[in-house]
Formats: structure tokens, C-alpha cells, sequence
């Protein structure tokens, strides 16, 4: 359900550190309405702002004017963005099957380590959902980096052997919470996001297809398009020649056909 952009009253938004870092990063460089695409992008609140009032996100909430637009903006001032601990955890435990994070530790230069540390900075921490005690905090928190440590996978003659890489899950899930102001709330919760690693095959190939041809659509003839997914889906048996020509087919340097039929002429 779609809400009235102009019913919000606020929306929070619960993701993994990973999501919260990047858009601490993207901050510094937010300009509301002068803000280049690049950063917005990274900018969680206009994301989610644009998501609500137009029902997509495209490249079109990207354009020059879509930006400027301060209606996004005031909606996107309501937007609160949570560390949600639980989630940190679930992206680590997972990353934890198939990479040795004891190895990586025990290899790692210590002064690089120190940099990143400070570049995680407290912000991320500040926000964590549900204020709870710092003791609390600070249990969760060891918890998470006991689990990642602790591996679950094989480890033979001494070698760590990782988990079957192709069930590997992005947990880079999210919860946004809506409320509007006549009290009702909407709630949404995604664990792994599509076309990331965990969702079903031919999900993501439907919906990479769906998503070529929108956007291919803007600067192809409906010709090429439809050329340039048969070509990318038979890729590993093309030769050098179909190559050239499906990069110049994506390029609109070309129509379907016409780089054989020119070199025929040559």
C-alpha cells in the first residue's frame, strides 16, 4: 500500500551497518535540491522520500528536476534512519560461511584497522534502534563479532574450507516503519533484496530483462533491445565478431544486422 505522501508524519528506517555507513558517507556532500544524482543515490531519506510519493525508483527520480523538487525534500526531512544490531548480525553470520574471519584478522595490518575503525566513526552506533541500555548494546554487539569468529565451516588440515558458496545469502535486508498522522501505521520488512545472491535464479532474470528493457528503451530502438537480451543470454557462445556488434548494438552505434551488412559492403 501507497500511502498519501502528504499524510506521513515520519518514517524510520531499521537496516545493517553496512546501509547505515553509506549513507553517513553520502551526508557530507547532500545539497537538497542542488544535490548531484551520484549523491542522492546514497542518500537513504531522498531514496525512500521519492520511493513514496512516486511508487518507483528509476533512474527517473534521478533527473535534475526530480531533484529539485522540494516536496521530495520536505518528505524526505521525516525520514530516520536506525541501527538495527540484528540485522549487522544476520549480513555477518552469513559472510562468516564463506570467509575466514579469523584469517582476515590475523593478517590484517593493524594501522589499516585502526583507519577503518575511525572511519566507521560513532555515527552508526548513535542511531542504534531501540535505545536500549548501553550494557545491552555492548552484549549484542559482542554477540555478533563471538558468531562471526566462531565459524561454522570445515576446516581441514588447518585450511579453512568455506560453505557452499551458491547458497550464499545477501542479508542486506531493511524495515521501514510509516506513520501517518491519523496514527495508522505501515510496516514492510525485505531480508534480501532483489537480484542480490539468495533469491531465486529466475526472479533475478526476469527481473534483469524487465529492467534492461525499461531502461534500454530510452535510448534503443525496440528492435535492439530485444537483440541485445538474446545476445547477452546466449554470451558465452558468441564469438568476437557478435561481441562488437552487441557493444555497438548498446552503444546505438548500430542496428541489429547492420555492422554485418556493412562490412559485407566493404
Amino acid at each position: 500500500e501507497r500511502p498519501d505522501p502528504g499524510a506521513v508524519e515520519r518514517v524510520d528506517v531499521y537496516a545493517s551497518l553496512l546501509t547505515v555507513k553509506m549513507d553517513d558517507f553520502s551526508r557530507a556532500f547532500v545539497r537538497h535540491e542542488a544535490s548531484s544524482p551520484v549523491t542522492v543515490n546514497f542518500y537513504l531519506p531522498y531514496n525512500v522520500a521519492a520511493g513514496i510519493m512516486d511508487g518507483e525508483l528509476t533512474p527517473v527520480q534521478f533527473t535534475p528536476n526530480r531533484i529539485r523538487d522540494t516536496a521530495v525534500w520536505n518528505l524526505a526531512r521525516r525520514v530516520r534512519v536506525h541501527h538495527d544490531l540484528h540485522l549487522t548480525g544476520l549480513v555477518l553470520d552469513e559472510l562468516a560461511r564463506i570467509i575466514d574471519m579469523r584469517y582476515v584478522v590475523r593478517h590484517m595490518n593493524w594501522r589499516a584497522l585502526s583507519q577503518i575503525l575511525r572511519q566507521v566513526g560513532p555515527a552508526p552506533f548513535s542511531r542504534i534502534a531501540g535505545y536500549k541500555p548501553i550494557h545491552e548494546t555492548l552484549r549484542d554487539a559482542a554477540n555478533i563479532l563471538y558468531r562471526s569468529f566462531k565459524t561454522r565451516a570445515e576446516t581441514r588440515q588447518g585450511e579453512f574450507v568455506p560453505d557452499d558458496i551458491a547458497s550464499f545469502r545477501m542479508n542486506f535486508g531493511a524495515r521501514v516503519r510509516i506513520t501517518l498522522k491519523n496514527g495508522r501505521v505501515l510496516e514492510s520488512e525485505q531480508d534480501v533484496p532483489y537480484g542480490a545472491a539468495g533469491r531465486p535464479l529466475e526472479e533475478k532474470r526476469i527481473e534483469v530483462i524487465r529492467k534492461f528493457r525499461q531502461e534500454a528503451a530510452l535510448s534503443l530502438p525496440g528492435k535492439a533491445v530485444g537483440h541485445a537480451i538474446n545476445r547477452i543470454s546466449d554470451f558465452e557462445n558468441l564469438d568476437h565478431a557478435a561481441v562488437r556488434n552487441l557493444v555497438q548494438i548498446c552503444a546505438g552505434a548500430t542496428e541489429p544486422g547492420k555492422a554485418r551488412q556493412q562490412r559485407a559492403a566493404l
